[in-house]
């Protein structure tokens, strides 16, 4: 388990207060990301070309891009890398149960609603000494670049709307000239969840490249386990550390930040 990674909701970026409040302790915070959507496309989508379509077939491509806002490691800057399985970079679930999409001129009407509200998703660790060999990882570099992947939208995820038929009836389907606001979904309105279950400086192309990248149980808990990685490997980032401060303050070591911007998509007929 990763311990540390702590998600807020905003679109600007910031220098963080390495501080105490709130309950979380910053004092040891290593990394800020930020999420944010670069593109949609296509920027319009033809209402008679979506009726045709198979439900499974692509409707939107999303562009994502996470990129280091701020960092501890300034000298010289280090790339980071996470596991980005069970994340909108990767998957394997639909991205768009992270994100929303609302009438610009109508706020209760939506789609894309079948995001899960308030579930903690908690993952099996793979059976496996090198979590590479069975999970997606991304590098993210120390340059304000980032990394961008894209992602697909079917048609069935568009149409969602909280367990009502796909496609929708034909008075709940979107009108010739509505525009509707795609972003990431708020925070209460999407999965809580930690942001990703490993992460540690380094490079896959580079330092990382012969590591095995795994996690193990705390000896201070396990007592009977090793007291030491396997000679070539690596834990999470300070895995063993304890959870909280001896205030009982939540240890927040990496914060990733999702920009809330909307893009709008519009639809023709």
């Amino acid at each position: 388990m990763v311990y540390g990674v702590d998600k807020a909701f905003h679109a600007d970026d910031w220098i963080p207060d390495r501080d105490i409040a709130n309950g979380k302790n910053r004092t040891k915070l290593q990394s800020v990301l930020c999420l944010s959507i670069v593109s949609v496309q296509p920027s319009e989508i033809s209402l008679a070309k979506a009726s045709a379509s198979d439900l499974n077939a692509p409707a939107l491509s999303i562009s994502i891009n996470i990129r280091q806002t701020w960092s501890s490691s300034t000298d010289p800057p280090r790339p980071l890398t996470i596991c980005s399985a069970h994340t909108i970079l990767a998957g394997p679930e639909s991205p768009s149960i992270r994100l929303s999409m609302t009438s610009v001129d109508n706020k209760s009407r939506h789609l894309l609603g079948d995001r899960l509200a308030g579930i903690n998703m908690n993952h099996r660790e793979p059976l496996t000494d090198d979590w590479k060999t069975v999970l997606p990882f991304v590098t993210i570099p120390p340059s304000s670049d980032g990394i961008t992947v894209t992602r697909d939208i079917s048609y069935r995820d568009l149409f969602a709307r909280w367990g009502k038929p796909v496609p929708p009836e034909a008075d709940e389907y979107p009108k010739p000239g509505e525009e509707f606001e795609l972003r990431f979904a708020s925070e209460g309105a999407c999965r809580k969840e930690t942001f990703t279950d490993w992460w540690n400086w380094g490079d896959l192309e580079g330092d990382l490249r012969h590591v095995k990248l795994i996690d193990m149980p705390n000896p201070k808990v396990n007592t009977a386990g090793p007291t030491e990685p396997p000679e070539g490997s690596l834990l999470p980032f300070a895995s063993w550390d304890d959870e909280a401060d001896d205030e009982g303050n939540w240890m927040v070591r990496l914060q990733v930040r999702v920009d809330t911007t909307p893009v709008l998509v519009r639809f023709l007929e």
